[in-house]
C-alpha cells in the first residue's frame, strides 16, 4: 500500500486535483483493486443488515469508543492488526474500550456516528477529515474526538495512546507528548534509572 500510496500522492500533487478535492477523496477513487475481505478481517461490509451505532451524544457510554478506519488488503492495517494490536499490554488496554474497524471506501453500511449523525464509513471517514489509512479515532464517553493516530503505529506508542484516553490525561490539556515524556520518567524512576 505504501508504495501505491507514494505514486498517487505524486499524481495528486503533481495534477492540478488538490485544488479541486481532498487527499482523502483522491486516494479512495485511485486506489488500486482489492480483493476481498478475509473472513477473520473485522471491517464493515455491504452485507451487513444491521445499522451500526456508535452514537453516544444522549446516552454517553460506560467506555471510550476507538474507530479504525481501515481499507481491504492494507498492508499497514495487516500489520497493526497482527503485531500491535495483539500484544498483550495493548490488548489489555483495548479490552477497556469499545472498538469497531470500518473500510474508510465503504459507502454502504449504515451507521449512526459518536455524535448520533445517520453515515456510512466512506462519509464518516470524510467528515473526520481521516486523510490515510489506517486511522485510529478516539472518543470519549460523551462522543467527542479526544485523540487521533493516522499511518502505521508501534506497539508502545499505540499501548500510551490507549493509556493517554482511558487515564483522560487530554481532560486537563496535558497534550499527548507531555504524557508520554511523564510515562517514560515514571518507568525510568521505577527501574532505578
Amino acid at each position: 500500500m505504501r508504495e501505491n500510496f507514494d505514486v498517487i500522492g505524486l499524481d495528486y500533487l503533481s495534477g492540478t486535483h488538490f485544488e479541486t478535492e481532498s487527499l482523502r477523496d483522491y486516494v479512495v477513487k485511485h486506489k488500486p483493486n482489492r480483493s476481498a475481505l478475509r473472513s477473520d478481517e473485522t471491517h464493515s461490509s455491504p452485507a451487513l443488515a444491521i445499522t451500526l451505532d456508535f452514537n453516544r451524544r444522549n446516552l454517553p457510554a460506560e467506555r471510550p469508543l476507538l474507530v479504525f478506519f481501515g481499507e481491504r488488503n492494507c498492508s499497514e492495517c495487516q500489520q497493526l492488526r497482527s503485531q500491535v494490536l495483539t500484544y498483550p499490554p495493548v490488548s489489555k488496554q483495548l479490552a477497556r474500550y469499545e472498538t469497531a474497524h470500518l473500510d474508510w471506501s465503504d459507502g454502504h453500511t449504515p451507521l449512526i456516528t459518536a455524535l448520533g449523525s445517520r453515515s456510512n464509513p466512506a462519509d464518516w471517514a470524510r467528515e473526520l477529515g481521516a486523510a490515510q489509512v489506517p486511522t485510529m479515532v478516539f472518543f470519549d464517553e460523551g462522543g467527542q474526538e479526544v485523540f487521533r493516530l493516522e499511518s502505521q503505529v508501534l506497539r508502545q506508542r499505540m499501548e500510551r495512546a490507549l493509556l493517554y484516553v482511558l487515564e483522560r490525561a487530554y481532560a486537563d490539556g496535558t497534550t499527548y507528548q507531555q504524557f508520554t515524556r511523564a510515562k517514560t520518567i515514571e518507568k525510568l524512576n521505577a527501574e532505578g534509572g
